[in-house]
C-alpha cells in the first residue's frame, strides 16, 4: 500500500469508548496480524513494516455494540525504515458466562460418572 496522509484528530475507534492517538505518514506500509479467542477471552497482535517517515501512537478502549470489551494500544516509529506493533485484548462477557456454565456442567457430569463407577464396586 502506498499512502501519504496526516491526521490531527484522534483515529476512529473500532467501538465506542476512549480513542486517543496521533499519526503522520508518507510512504509504504505492509502488515500482519494474528489472534485467538477462547471462551470469550481474545488476544491479538499486529506488526507493520514501514518505508517512509512515520510516527504513530493510539489507544482504543471501550465496549462495542455487541457488548464485547476491547483494549488495544499500538505504537510505531520510522525515521526512514521502521514499523509498529499493536496488541488487542477482548472480553465477551456473554461467552465467558456460557463457558463457565459449560465447564461447571462438565465437572458435574464427571463427578457423577466417577461416583457411579465407585458405587458399582460396592
Amino acid at each position: 500500500m502506498l499512502d501519504a496522509r496526516g491526521r490531527a484528530a484522534p483515529p476512529a475507534p473500532p467501538c465506542p469508548g476512549t480513542p486517543m492517538g496521533a499519526e503522520a505518514f508518507a510512504g509504504a506500509k505492509g502488515g500482519v496480524g494474528a489472534g485467538a479467542d477462547v471462551g470469550g477471552i481474545g488476544v491479538g497482535v499486529t506488526a507493520e513494516g514501514w518505508a517512509g517517515p512515520d510516527a504513530e501512537a493510539s489507544l482504543n478502549a471501550g465496549k462495542d455494540a455487541n457488548g464485547v470489551w476491547h483494549f488495544g494500544p499500538e505504537v510505531g516509529i520510522s525515521p526512514a525504515l521502521g514499523g509498529a506493533v499493536g496488541f488487542e485484548f477482548t472480553v465477551d462477557p456473554g461467552k465467558v458466562v456460557d463457558t463457565v456454565g459449560d465447564a461447571a456442567g462438565a465437572v458435574g457430569d464427571a463427578a457423577s460418572w466417577v461416583g457411579g463407577g465407585i458405587g458399582s464396586l460396592f
